[in-house]
This record gives C-alpha cells, sequence and structure tokens, in this order.
C-alpha cells in the first residue's frame, strides 16, 4: 500500500497563536539584564509557546521542562569541559612544541570534544522527548549513547574516506538509529529507511556544489516519514523544499539589508573622524562599536528569524505531515521509562538544541 495515499492529511496543525514577539522581546530584553543568565528559562519559555501550538487531532502537545533543569544541566557540562580546556592548556605550557607533539594534542583534544558533542546531541534529543507530552501522555528515548557514538564516528570516516558519497547512508542510519530509539507511552516508533534511495538525490546536491542541500534535507525528512511507524500506524509528508527555500530568501532580503544599513551607517561616521583626526581614541571607540553593532545584528537576528523563517517552516511541516491510523495514537499507555532530573548540559555548552 502506498503510505503517501493511505496516511490522512490535517491530522498535525500548526496552530495560529498570539504572544510570540512579545515572549522574544522579554527574553531577550532579561538577557540583557541578566548577561545571558535567563538564557535556560527564555529557552523553556519559547519551547512551551511553540509546542503549544503543535496540535494532533486538535490537542497541542506539552513542554514540560524547566529553565532550573536546563542550568543544572550546563552545571554539570561545565563540571566535564572545565577540566578538559585546563589539562589542554596545562598540556600546551609545558609539553615540546614541535609539530609532531602539536598535532597528537591537537587531535586527542578535538577527538574528545567530537565525542563530548555527539554525547550532547543524544542527551538533548533523550531530554527534549522525555518533556514532551501529548495528551498525557509522555515521549521518551532509550537506547545506547555508547553505540551512536561508535557508529557515528565510524560513518564519519566511511564519509571522509568516499569523499562524502557515504553521507546519505550515515544520515540513514542515524535516522533508524534515533527513531527506533523513541517512544511514545509504552509504544515504539520503527523506522527502516536506506540509504540507497536516497544517493542519486546526494549527487544532485555534489553537482550543485551544495546549493541543493536545503532540498536533499527535505526528500530526506519525506523518505524517513514515509518508513517510519508507530504500531500499526504509519506516517508520510509531502513537504516541499521551495517553501524553506523562499523562507530563507525572505528573511535574508529583511535581514541583511538592515544589518548592512546599520553596519555602514556607523562606520563611514567613525572612519571619516578617524581620517580627519587620526585619534587613537576614535580607533577604539570604532573597535567597541563594532562589536556593538555584532551584538545589534544577533538581536535582529533572534527577533526576525522566528516570525519569519521558522514558523512559517514549522506550520509547512505540520500541514504536509500525514498519519492513518489515530487510534494507535490515542491507544497508548504512559511509559515506564525513568526520567531525568537534569537538562540538556553538553548541548548548551555546544550550543546543540532547540530554542
Amino acid at each position: 500500500m502506498d503510505m503517501a495515499t493511505a496516511a490522512q492529511p490535517g491530522v498535525f496543525r500548526f496552530a495560529d497563536a498570539p504572544g510570540l514577539m512579545r515572549l522574544l522581546l522579554r527574553n531577550l530584553a532579561l538577557n540583557v539584564v541578566t548577561l545571558g543568565f535567563y538564557r535556560f528559562w527564555a529557552r523553556t519559555h519559547l519551547r512551551r509557546h511553540i509546542w503549544g501550538r503543535i496540535e494532533v487531532a486538535g490537542d497541542p502537545l506539552e513542554y514540560t521542562g524547566t529553565g532550573g533543569e536546563l542550568f543544572k544541566g550546563f552545571l554539570i557540562a561545565l563540571a566535564v569541559l572545565l577540566p578538559l580546556f585546563t589539562l589542554y592548556g596545562i598540556a600546551e605550557a609545558v609539553l615540546p612544541q614541535d609539530e609532531v607533539s602539536i598535532a597528537v594534542r591537537s587531535a586527542l583534544f578535538y577527538g574528545v570534544l567530537g565525542i563530548l558533542f555527539l554525547v550532547a546531541v543524544f542527551r538533548a534529543r533523550r531530554y527534549r522527548l522525555s518533556r514532551t507530552m501529548w495528551r498525557g501522555i509522555r515521549f521518551g528515548q532509550d537506547g545506547s549513547a555508547g553505540r551512536y557514538i561508535v557508529g557515528s564516528c565510524l560513518w564519519a570516516l566511511a564519509t571522509a574516506l568516499t569523499l562524502s558519497l557515504a553521507l546519505p547512508w550515515w544520515r540513514m542510519w542515524e535516522q533508524r538509529l534515533l527513531m527506533n530509539a523513541t517512544l511514545f507511552g509504552d509504544r515504539r516508533f520503527e523506522c527502516d529507511a536506506r540509504g540507497g534511495p536516497m544517493f542519486k538525490y546526494w549527487l544532485v546536491v555534489l553537482v550543485t556544489l551544495g546549493l541543493g542541500y536545503v532540498w536533499y534535507r527535505v526528500r530526506e525528512a519525506r523518505h524517513v516519514a514515509a518508513h517510519t511507524r508507530l504500531g500499526a500506524a504509519s506516517f508520510a509528508s509531502t513537504m516541499r523544499a521551495r517553501v524553506v527555500y523562499g523562507r530563507g530568501l525572505l528573511f535574508a532580503l529583511v535581514f541583511l539589508p538592515i544589518a548592512v544599513g546599520l553596519w555602514f551607517g556607523v562606520s563611514a561616521g567613525l572612519f571619516e573622524e578617524i581620517a580627519l583626526t587620526g585619534s587613537i581614541n576614535a580607533v577604539a571607540w570604532m573597535l567597541a562599536s563594532t562589536a556593538v553593532l555584532a551584538i545589534l545584528f544577533l538581536v535582529l537576528q533572534s527577533l526576525l528569524i522566528w516570525p519569519l523563517f521558522y514558523i512559517p517552516i514549522f506550520r509547512h511541516v505540520c500541514a504536509t505531515l500525514a498519519v492513518d491510523r489515530l487510534d494507535v495514537l490515542a491507544d497508548t499507555a504512559q511509559s515506564s521509562l525513568a526520567v531525568s532530573t537534569s537538562g540538556e548540559g553538553l548541548a548548551d555548552a555546544f550550543d546543540v538544541g532547540f530554542g
């Protein structure tokens, strides 16, 4: 049976809800006042807003995580990363500085960072799922982080040795592993997506020198959806790459003129003063103003990217995702899987995650 025709559209919906810009402005103001310390709670409030707009059969998802959990996870990450960076700094200071020694130290240091990054990805996904509920039933993730780390390293090596040709198989292996470790209550998702059908699409990315990457990822998402099941329920997606490209272009057309205008407006006046006076104070002022402009760019980006890019993409993903057996979702019992009491930790340190 063709899953795309069997699955029912309209089950998933991204609902309209006011208050996003007010929330973004409040989070931004509190982050500025607290010098970024508020970001754990800002991320939590944003997730609750977004999760609450995603409806399945008329009922919204619920995000139950807290800012305190994310902060606790961040402290745990610091306990891991600070000794690592300290040891690397000591090694740089006391060990020989010949090329071989530097290469070995760098390989070990960045290898450990790479492993920690993979741990962050796995744990962050597990945390977000454990804090996501629908009709009172919690999502979850089990599985082995060690298997994910070892497999990712081996596939990364294979992808490098084949000059990226193995990437579709790596991506599908990762999707199978993660989806097969995903739970909704007492039911487990099953995914049998394979890399072979995606290879021809990856060749398009290579031929277009990367311009077709978004198109490839959309095809990949559709392939994974069509090969994912939850018990007797199957899924399908008709997501379109042109929507993602269009929204990205719209964001760029709005954001870049504002950012470039601010940059040249301030820089032109400063360069003129330096040319006329040669003052070192003007140079310092220019450097300080450049830093301020960079912060302004980040502020503009954080306020514009949600309404112009992320929200329309979420709406499109929900509108084009379908499922054929709602009764399977309704007939699900709560999972007995243990829930951690700390947040994403390393994911925050590596800037991995959502929101």
